[in-house]
C-alpha cells in the first residue's frame, strides 16, 4: 500500500485521481462475469466432448488359479490390424484399466514373472464399449 503525504486539499484530489471511476468499476465487473461464464462454458463443454467419444475401454482383475489377486502384472491390448500396443499394469488390488481404445479387434496379453502368460485373442471392442476382460 502506498502512503501519500498530507499537504492540504491537494491530498484529497490525489486520492480521488487514484480511485477507479464508475465506468472502470463496471468494466471490471463485466470482465469478471465474462471470465466466469467463459470458464463454466468450456468446463461443461469438455464433459460433452468426452461423453461423445467413440473410443472404448477394457478393464479387469488379474487373479491366479486360487483367485488371489496379482499386483503389478503387465497387461496389454494389441490391435489386430495395426499391432499397436496399449499397456497398463495391475494395481495392488489386481485391477487394470485400458481406456481410450479405438474400436477394433484386440488380443489381450497378461503376464507376470513366475506365472503363465495369458493370451486372449479376438476381443472385439465397439464404439463406447466398456468391456470386462478375462481374469
Amino acid at each position: 500500500m502506498r502512503f501519500l503525504p498530507v499537504d492540504g486539499p491537494s491530498f484529497l484530489y490525489r486520492i480521488m485521481e487514484e480511485l477507479p471511476t464508475t465506468r472502470q468499476v463496471q468494466n471490471m465487473r463485466r470482465t469478471a462475469i465474462f471470465v466466469v461464464v467463459f470458464f463454466l462454458f468450456f468446463a461443461s463443454y469438455s464433459r460433452v466432448l468426452r461423453a461423445r467419444s467413440t473410443n472404448g475401454s477394457i478393464a479387469g482383475l488379474v487373479t491366479d488359479p486360487s483367485k488371489a489377486v496379482i499386483a503389478d502384472a503387465k497387461v496389454a491390448a494389441i490391435r489386430a490390424d495395426t499391432s499397436v500396443r496399449y499397456e497398463d499394469a495391475s494395481n495392488d488390488p489386481g485391477e487394470y484399466y485400458l481406456t481410450n481404445l479405438p474400436p477394433d479387434s484386440y488380443r489381450i496379453e497378461i503376464e507376470k514373472p513366475a506365472f503363465k502368460k495369458l493370451i486372449k485373442p479376438g476381443v472385439i471392442l465397439h464404439v463406447q464399449d466398456a468391456l470386462a476382460s478375462p481374469k
